[in-house]
């Protein structure tokens, strides 16, 4: 993700389900002389507390813009399933969520990207989603952002356990890109497939892995990235 965005000045991130700010500290810095600016969404009221915690203990707080929201394809208000004491499985639902998830409940408001686009008219380079099951929906608020110039590319997380517990699909996902090309990043499972390898089909991926989708007009963009990347990969299996 840091290699991409070196590509542009002035960078606009936007981290979807930002946790406590693990990815968007780490961005933030590997990006410092670039003058990154990321606006990171977290819906768990205490999970949004300790990001905000992150960003204050790493003096941040020029480059990390936290918000206390959900994205989906609709604005509005809904309910946040999660586990205070493991808020990483955090799941918006429309009933109550899976045991997995947490039984504590909170209301949360809900913002589409193409709304905040337009609030604050600025257009990420980057989105990074990993909002357990649903990419989808956050993907489909995102319509005019992929249907115009300089579309952003998006690495998300792809878990067909969490897609099937929220009622939808990796197909789902697929629908929502239009001359896009898919990557492989990583997975829980050892690498199955080579970090950088173009992923034709991403439905054949039965396993929870993350993936780079990159818009056909930036291909190029993508290369110079990887290549750097792949650096930066092959440099740290040496140590």
């Amino acid at each position: 993700m840091a290699a991409w965005c070196s590509q542009f000045e002035s960078p606009v991130i936007f981290d979807i389900g930002a946790n406590n700010g693990f990815v968007a500290s780490q961005l933030a810095q590997l990006l410092h002389g670039k003058n990154p600016r990321i606006y990171a969404f977290e819906p768990v009221p205490s999970t949004f507390s300790q990001l905000k915690h992150t960003i204050e203990s790493l003096g941040l707080s020029s480059a990390i813009f936290p918000i206390c929201t959900a994205v989906s394809d609709e604005t509005g208000v809904a309910e946040i399933f999660f586990d205070r004491q493991q808020s990483i499985f955090a799941q918006v639902a429309q009933v109550d969520a899976s045991p997995r998830v947490g039984k504590t409940s909170a209301l949360t408001a809900v913002v589409t990207i193409d709304a905040v686009i337009d609030t604050l008219r600025l257009t990420p380079c980057l989105l990074k989603v990993d909002v357990e099951g649903l990419e989808p929906m956050v993907l489909r608020g995102a319509r005019k952002l992929f249907a115009g110039e300089g579309r952003a590319a998006v690495c998300f997380e792809l878990n067909p356990t969490t897609l099937n517990e929220v009622g939808t699909t990796t197909a789902a996902i697929f629908e929502q890109f239009r001359a896009y090309r898919f990557f492989y990043v990583n997975d829980f499972e050892g690498q199955k497939i080579a970090f950088g390898e173009e992923v034709p089909d991403i439905a054949k991926l039965t396993w929870v892995s993350n993936i780079f989708a990159v818009p056909e007009e930036r291909i190029g963009t993508w290369h110079q990235a990887i290549s750097q990347a792949k650096g930066h990969w092959d440099n740290r299996k040496r140590f």
